[in-house]
């Protein structure tokens, strides 16, 4: 009886510990799982964007099909110039 008895808690002590060690490995793989999707992040930001159709005929001298030409935009005051 006393054989059982023993054999009764030494299981009790490794399925406690094993319960211990898989609460360990469920917040590792939430941590991991956390870096991960930070990484994605990371990776998406740094990729260029894709490119996009046009959206109407273009008139010369005119960004966007039709709306005026911006600071940004290579109209020829800025043909040929550097931008910096």
């Amino acid at each position: 009886m006393a054989e059982a008895e023993h054999g009764r808690l030494l299981a009790e002590a490794e399925a406690g510990h094993l319960r211990a060690q898989l609460g360990v490995r469920a917040e590792q793989l939430a941590a991991q799982a956390g870096h991960i999707a930070n990484l994605q992040q990371t990776v998406r930001a740094l990729m260029p964007a894709p490119e996009r159709p046009e959206l109407g005929p273009s008139v010369p001298g005119q960004a966007d099909g039709g709306r005026p030409a911006g600071p940004d935009s290579q109209g020829p005051e800025t043909a040929g110039c550097e931008r910096r």
